[in-house]
């Protein structure tokens, strides 16, 4: 299943994949998903998203992630369905399945993404606010909603949030300044020092 992801674009290929992704072995049907998704196999679309419902943690995160990789590859009314694909799996309540989402519906840019995504900040869940954040990162018009982070108890939470703000450049170096100031943690402090020296 690995080596196959290598190959040049073959429909048997992805046919064979898309056998493996019923493997017994969850690591098989977890690479199988990663190969599916570096081939971007558009094909692969309805059958990766059952995948999001394995049992298996590896599996149902491969598959998402996979997901997002092909449906960038569509287009037209098959890039609309993918996308309605990614938005419900988005706001599913496991982390492994919601996580990868976010982060794939961020970097494919739709504008009509940015309220699920700031929506994702007010889970519980930290990869799932991480993940959100990296969504996010550069989006000028989520600063405010970024912004709240920078006050979480977690460190690693204040972190991919320094770092999403920092990708928004100049607008959001006054908040960065501003938690600088009263910043602990030492990771966190470098990342605002990097980000605020990066823009000056």
């Amino acid at each position: 299943a690995a080596a196959i992801g290598e190959l040049p674009a073959d429909a048997n290929l992805d046919s064979a994949l898309l056998f493996a992704l019923a493997d017994e072995a969850p690591s098989v049907r977890a690479q199988a998903a990663r190969s599916l998704g570096r081939r971007r196999a558009v094909t692969a679309v309805a059958t990766l998203e059952a995948a999001t419902a394995d049992p298996e943690p590896q599996v149902r995160s491969a598959a998402s992630k996979a997901l997002g990789a092909c449906i960038l590859a569509t287009a037209g009314t098959q890039r609309a369905s993918g996308l309605e694909v990614l938005r419900r799996l988005a706001q599913h309540e496991d982390p492994v399945v919601a996580a990868p989402c976010l982060e794939q519906l961020g970097r494919l840019g739709e504008k009509a993404d940015l309220e699920l995504l700031a929506a994702a900040l007010g889970r519980e869940d930290a990869e799932t606010i991480k993940a959100a954040l990296r969504g996010l990162g550069g989006r000028v018009d989520a600063i405010p909603a970024m912004v709240k982070l920078l006050d979480d108890a977690r460190w690693d939470v204040r972190r991919a949030a320094v770092d999403a703000l920092a990708a928004c450049g100049p607008p959001a170096h006054a908040s960065l300044a501003v938690r600088l100031k009263v910043e602990r943690d030492a990771l966190v402090k470098e990342a605002l020092e990097a980000a605020l020296a990066a823009g000056a």
